[in-house]
C-alpha cells in the first residue's frame, strides 16, 4: 500500500508538471 501511494505521489507530481509545461509553452 505504501509502495502504490508513493507511485500515485510521483505519477501526479508527473502530471502536474507536463501540465504546467504546456500551459507555460
Amino acid at each position: 500500500m505504501c509502495k502504490s501511494f508513493h507511485i500515485f505521489i510521483e505519477f501526479t507530481n508527473v502530471i502536474q508538471t507536463r501540465f504546467k509545461s504546456n500551459t507555460i509553452k
